[in-house]
C-alpha cells in the first residue's frame, strides 16, 4: 500500500521516497513507490505530473491501494528518489475542485440540483447536473 501524503499535505510539492518496484510498460515504466505526493487520475480530476529523480512523470493511477507512477524512464527498486510535482498544474486543478464544489452547493441549495459529475480539464470545467439549467 502507497502512503498518500497529498491527503496528510495537499501541498506538499517535494518529497522523498522509495522506490518499491519498476516495471516495462506500454509508453514508459510503472513505478510504485513507498510513499507519494502524487495525485493520481480519478473521479472527474486529472492526476498530477512532474519528476520522479531522473524521470519525467506521465500519469499516474490507483487501484485504490497501491499507486502507480507511469515514468519516461526506469528507476532502480530500492532506490531513494526526489518527487517533485508540476506545481502550477496541481494548484490550477485544487482551485478548480474548489469552484465545482461551491458551484454545486450554490445550485443544490438554490435550485435542488445535484451533481452527477464532474470534469476537470484546461482550460474548462465541466458539470453536469440532475436538472437542465437555464440563463
Amino acid at each position: 500500500m502507497t502512503e498518500k501524503l497529498y491527503e496528510v499535505d495537499s501541498y506538499v510539492q517535494n518529497f522523498t521516497a522509495q522506490v518499491v518496484s519498476c516495471t516495462p510498460v506500454p509508453g514508459g515504466f510503472a513505478v510504485v513507490l513507498d510513499r507519494t505526493a502524487f495525485f493520481p487520475e480519478g473521479g472527474g480530476q486529472p492526476c498530477d505530473t512532474g519528476r520522479l529523480g531522473g524521470a519525467r512523470v506521465l500519469a499516474v493511477h490507483t487501484d485504490g491501494e497501491t499507486i502507480t507512477h507511469t515514468t519516461d524512464a526506469p528507476l532502480t527498486a530500492g532506490e531513494t528518489v526526489d518527487g517533485c510535482l508540476d506545481w502550477p498544474a496541481r494548484l490550477d486543478a485544487m482551485q478548480q475542485h474548489t469552484g465545482e464544489h461551491i458551484l454545486s452547493g450554490a445550485l443544490h441549495r438554490l435550485f435542488g440540483a445535484e451533481n452527477v459529475g464532474f470534469h476537470i480539464g484546461s482550460p474548462y470545467v465541466r458539470m453536469d447536473t440532475s436538472i437542465p439549467l437555464t440563463p
